[in-house]
């Protein structure tokens, strides 16, 4: 049987691992208990906090994005159970219906779709 000699730098990915799955276990069985299935806008940014704690800028944005479509469809009225509409077609409908800032949505718009193309390529 061949042993692998660790570094420091191995056992404290491994370490920093473990935490992430036990953080997730705990989160999770404090969903099921609440009963809740979906997370919240509030989950989402916490995780943004701890992705860039992390310096997992990409999981940083993508918790960001999710949180703001989650903020979008709270106000449009959208079930979060409807999960085809993104944060752009959320953006989209109040552009094109001309819902008040609609100016500020399109600029929005184009600055969300620009950075999660970038974090995504």
């Amino acid at each position: 049987m061949e042993m692998h000699s660790l570094t420091v730098a191995d056992a404290y990915n491994v370490i920093a691992h473990i935490i992430e799955v036990l953080e997730l276990e705990k989160a999770f069985e404090s969903k099921v208990k609440e009963r809740k299935i979906f997370e919240s806008i509030s989950d989402k940014l916490e995780q943004a906090g701890l992705s860039f704690r992390k310096e997992d800028y990409t999981s940083v944005f993508h918790n960001l994005n999710t949180a703001l479509e989650l903020i979008l469809k709270d106000k449009c009225g959208i079930p979060t159970t409807i999960t085809d509409i993104n944060t752009s077609n959320v953006i989209d409908l109040l552009v094109k219906y001309e819902i008040e800032p609609y100016a500020h949505f399109s600029e929005s718009r184009k600055r969300v779709t620009e950075v999660t193309n970038r974090v995504k390529h």
